[in-house]
């Protein structure tokens, strides 16, 4: 199986500048978890640092677009309840049962204000030096059909699965945002809890009832019980 390598702070900041997009195919060490809103003044520039770190073919990178702002004059063309909820999920264990934008979880062990990229560079370096040296999860094309692959684990997980559009631009018209062309990336569409994985080596299939939508990604990502660490993730083809 392939290794990671080890990474810097200067070889994330590389990687993240001049890797090939984030919809290679293949697995990711690590996973980092943007929490925004079109309606939120102080996004945008944390949208252009995931939008960097994106570019590392080593990292998944998410966009989860919060609905609780949409109040306030804009209504976040991306929103979803269940992304607001998995925020909330985190907030008990890292943010003291507070939940804002624009944050940003990393291998759901730590989350960070996502605008502040010397600080995301800190954590991603500290988070490939923990990650697991090979990866666990696959997704291969059998006969026509999508699988994951999953390779022993001694810790059981959820897996789940997500879709997303690697860039999206918006015009916005009104609220805190007014007048600008918000480019976001990476952002999720579908997210979907496949199934409780007890660790064993298996094969496990893809849902098929899924709506296409032309240019999505899909990928997978295994985390512990309770909205824990992020163990592993992988990128179709």
């Amino acid at each position: 199986m392939k290794r990671f390598p080890a990474f810097t702070a200067a070889a994330i900041a590389a990687g993240v500048l001049l890797a090939p997009n984030a919809g290679q195919a293949g697995e990711r060490a690590v996973v980092v978890e943007l929490f925004t809103s079109e309606g939120c003044s102080s996004c945008p520039p944390a949208h252009a640092v995931i939008g960097r770190i994106a570019r590392n073919p080593n990292i998944l990178a998410l966009s989860f677009h919060v609905d609780y702002w949409d109040y306030i004059g804009w209504k976040d063309s991306f929103a979803a309840p269940w992304a607001t909820h998995r925020q909330r999920a985190y907030a008990s264990r890292l943010s003291a049962g507070r939940v804002y934008t624009p944050q940003m979880v990393i291998s759901g062990k730590v989350d960070v204000v996502g605008s502040r990229a010397p600080q995301v560079m800190r954590e991603l370096e500290r988070a490939f030096k923990t990650a697991p040296s090979t990866p666990l999860l696959r997704i291969v094309e059998t006969d026509g059909r999508s699988e994951i692959i999953a390779h022993r684990s001694d810790t059981p997980a959820e897996i789940y699965l997500v879709r997303f559009d690697p860039v999206r631009e918006t015009r916005v018209l009104r609220g805190e945002n007014t007048g600008r062309h918000l480019l976001t990336f990476n952002v999720v569409r579908t997210y979907r809890k496949i199934v409780d994985w007890d660790g064993s080596a298996q094969r496990i299939p893809l849902p098929r009832d899924l709506r296409d939508h032309p240019g999505e990604v899909t990928a997978v990502f295994a985390q512990r019980h309770g909205q824990g660490e992020v163990l592993a993730a992988a990128v179709a083809d």
